[in-house]
């Protein structure tokens, strides 16, 4: 086994790992900067959005037509 030779690790980080973690890292500012501003809503506007749909299908339900 000590024939095996020496290992470099230079075209993998060069070619492989950091193209790799740049394109990521762009893809990421990207999606970051065209996202809409409802993905950004707090659980609690999300909470109460869904509140106001169902008491809204309720009052829709029981009203007499």
């Amino acid at each position: 086994m000590d024939n095996c030779g020496h290992v470099r690790m230079d075209r993998y980080w060069n070619f492989v790992a950091v193209p790799t973690f740049i394109g990521t890292m762009l893809f990421g500012m990207y999606v970051l900067f065209t996202t809409d501003e409802v993905q950004f809503m707090s659980a609690m506007e999300v909470h109460d959005s869904i509140a106001k749909i169902k008491a809204d299908k309720i009052a829709a339900a029981t009203t007499p037509k």
